[in-house]
């Protein structure tokens, strides 16, 4: 997979990956992002290095977790007034990944898409 995508033959809106062979080769990539992305049925989260941010869409509900101190994400932060800037941030940066990433004809949370997670999914815990 590394060769294919060193490439430059993938679509850089669908494939959203890239080459991590240089760092494979214990080369510094001074851009590497910093976020990682991840998208489940309607549920859509970021993470950074210490937070992570859930949003269920078309439900209006959402949960940001501090990793770092609360590792089984058992406290949501996401009400909390001085999170607000972070939820923010988090947001803007998950909005940005998807609308950049996102083909309509294979978005979970858009028209056509899975269903909703089911009562007893992971995703769902909190969700209610």
């Amino acid at each position: 997979m590394l060769p294919v995508l060193e490439s430059g033959v993938l679509n850089d809106r669908a494939d959203a990956g890239r080459s991590f062979s240089a760092m494979l080769a214990g080369k510094s990539v001074a851009d590497w992002r910093q976020s990682q992305f991840c998208e489940y049925g309607n549920v859509q989260m970021v993470r950074d290095g210490r937070y992570k941010l859930v949003v269920w869409h078309g439900t209006g509900k959402y949960r940001l977790f501090d990793l770092v101190e609360d590792p089984r994400e058992e406290r949501d932060l996401a009400n909390m007034p001085e999170q607000a800037y972070r939820l923010r941030e988090m947001s803007d940066l998950l909005r940005g990944h998807y609308g950049r990433y996102s083909l309509p004809d294979r978005y979970g949370a858009g028209p056509g898409g899975p269903d909703s997670t089911n009562a007893t999914s992971p995703w769902s815990i909190g969700a209610g």
